[in-house]
């Protein structure tokens, strides 16, 4: 699940805007995507720090959390504790970050 490939044709507004040349807005998404890279707001780093102020403020509720919403349940199930859906999103952040770079052709 974590390593599916883009497709912006999953989306239908996304589709229709990549597909209209008139607009260049492929072209524009390129660029955007080449300056946000280049100044370090997008990058595992900067997404990785945000994620740990977030971490910081809400670690303290977890365990309150787990007892409103218990995660094993007969209705829902999830094996991962905190810490492990914390290191998932790290990596599909660098997954998808890679694979963005790989698509816009990012240096």
């Amino acid at each position: 699940m974590m390593d599916v490939e883009l497709d912006y044709r999953r989306s239908i507004l996304l589709e229709r805007l990549m597909d209209l040349s008139q607009t260049g807005y492929s072209d524009k998404l390129r660029e955007r995507w080449g300056e946000l890279r280049s100044v370090d707001i997008i990058s595992e780093s900067s997404i990785n720090k945000m994620i740990n102020k977030n971490d910081a403020i809400i670690s303290q509720y977890i365990d309150e959390n787990f007892d409103l919403w218990p995660t094993n349940g007969s209705w829902y199930k999830d094996d991962n504790i905190y810490s492990e859906e914390l290191d998932l999103i790290n990596y599909f952040i660098f997954l998808r970050i890679n694979q963005l770079d790989t698509y816009f052709s990012y240096p």
